[in-house]
């Protein structure tokens, strides 16, 4: 009756056999409900923390990033609803577009942020280090200094896919 997919769809390919066989699989009323990435400048300065991570990663291994993970017609709205229309005709398919937010004190904020990003693990400890003290920078929203611990958040665009059958 339900088929969910968190955060894996991105990393499949070739995607057409994955989604022919959820429909396959599902039965008539049944819904294929997933999360994906959401488009990147859904979300205040996503792009920047992707851009500052990656540019760390890209100073210890040139070539990360050249070859991306999963098929690239699922990072599109447009190209996913195509590709679900084709495995799911008659179907009636929604993608939500959201941003998932978090607050508190910025240093545990941006190390939290960090680990959404796969790339940041293959750093190299005093190289962590300091990208986090940038991200810390990019991501704080109070420059109160002293006794209060300085707050930052993060905002990471979501799409929410539901095909119903």
């Amino acid at each position: 009756d339900v088929v969910l997919c968190h955060w894996a769809l991105t990393l499949m390919d070739p995607i057409t056999p994955v989604l022919n066989e959820v429909h396959r699989v599902l039965s008539s009323g049944g819904r294929f409900v997933a999360l994906i990435n959401g488009p990147m400048d859904a979300a205040p300065r996503y792009r920047d923390v992707y851009n500052l991570i990656y540019e760390y990663v890209q100073t210890k291994l040139p070539k990360y990033g050249e070859i991306d993970l999963g098929d690239p017609r699922i990072r599109s709205t447009d190209s996913l609803k195509h590709l679900l229309s084709e495995a799911f005709p008659n179907a009636k398919i929604n993608i939500d577009t959201n941003v998932v937010s978090m607050e508190g004190p910025v240093a545990k904020v941006a190390e939290t942020t960090a680990g959404f990003f796969y790339a940041s693990f293959i750093l190299p400890p005093e190289i962590r280090k300091i990208m986090l003290s940038k991200l810390s920078n990019l991501l704080v929203i109070s420059k109160q200094t002293g006794d209060i611990e300085r707050q930052g958040r993060f905002s990471m665009p979501i799409n929410r896919l539901v095909v119903t059958k």
